[in-house]
């Protein structure tokens, strides 16, 4: 019957993709963040965010793409995720890059996720903040 056929059919779609593959909820990039006011140099923010990618469970690669920019990577077993880090001694914003099975879709302007980018970008951020306050 019809039913049966569409039952194995979403069988065989939902056996075909990754468990957590169709999550999806409203892209959270971490607001734009302001420096500490410590007069802390372009050098001394960039190695707080150098030092803020290496805490934790996931390292980040880092890419000094532009002059106060760095592209950040995040590779793990069954995604990959990028961002882009916009830094100056006043403010670091974060924007979003590209992702491998991430389930990224911009529907109308809506910029839908896996939740898995909300919670490593904000733990990134977070820890960007940790490693400013740290700066002497």
């Amino acid at each position: 019957t019809m039913m049966k056929i569409l039952a194995a059919a979403l069988l065989c779609v939902s056996l075909s993709s990754p468990a957590w593959a169709g999550r999806q909820m409203a892209m959270e990039t971490p607001s734009s963040q302001t420096v500490p006011n410590k007069a802390l140099s372009s050098e001394q923010i960039r190695l707080a965010i150098v030092n803020a990618s290496q805490v934790g469970k996931f390292k980040w690669q880092l890419l000094d793409s532009q002059p106060n920019q760095i592209e950040a990577t995040l590779t793990a077993k069954k995604f990959q995720m990028v961002i882009l880090i916009d830094y100056t001694q006043q403010n670091i914003n974060y924007r979003y890059k590209s992702s491998v099975n991430l389930d990224y879709e911009n529907e109308n302007g809506k910029e839908l996720i896996h939740p898995h980018y909300n919670k490593l970008t904000f733990l990134l951020s977070r820890e960007i903040e940790r490693q400013l306050d740290l700066v002497q």
